[in-house]
């Protein structure tokens, strides 16, 4: 059987950036056509005919950069999930969600600062308008989405700023909300 490649019918394809305390890569993310990216991560994505990548992030046409700026190529990599700081999504393959795809709730931004060693990140979480922010990083998922993110120091390629990122919650050392001179 042949494999789909690029965005079809049943897949979408974007370009990521996976951020560890070693490495970063950059490649492509296959998700089922319907999904949003921080679906995916959070509930896994097609990987191979029977198998679903819960506990792995698959990527493809991967290139990795070690802190020291030393780079390689691969053309399939998988990376252990528990050990990512955060993935951010290129902004050229920024997607909205269709707002006929999931119902759309009010949401309200709040400024937080996470320390993920060795990353200061700030950026905005978005909570239910009934929730409070505890209720939002306590939810039963592995990764919380944030937006208008910086990040410091810059990762090896310049890269600081995203518009989304996704934050893996079990690397979190501390978070804290309603920073000035966000």
């Amino acid at each position: 059987m042949k494999v789909e490649a690029g965005d079809s019918e049943l897949y979408r394809q974007f370009e990521i950036l996976v951020c560890t305390r070693e490495n970063v890569f950059t490649g492509i993310i296959r998700c089922e056509y319907g999904q949003r990216l921080i679906d995916a991560l959070n509930e896994g994505v097609p990987v191979g005919a029977s198998s679903r990548g819960v506990d792995f992030l698959a990527l493809e046409d991967v290139k990795l950069r070690d802190m020291a700026g030393t780079e390689a190529a691969h053309p399939r990599l998988y990376i252990a999930k528990h050990n990512i700081v955060f993935i951010a999504q290129h902004e050229r393959d920024k997607a909205e969600k269709p707002l006929n795809a999931y119902p759309y709730r009010q949401k309200v931004p709040v400024k937080v600062k996470i320390y993920e060693a060795p990353f200061m990140i700030t950026g905005q979480v978005y909570s239910d308008t009934w929730e409070q922010l505890a209720d939002t990083i306590e939810a039963q998922v592995k990764f919380m989405p944030l937006t208008n993110v910086e990040v410091t120091p810059a990762l090896p390629g310049g890269y600081s700023h995203f518009e989304f990122a996704a934050i893996n919650k079990e690397n979190v050392t501390y978070l804290s909300e309603n920073i000035t001179g966000l």
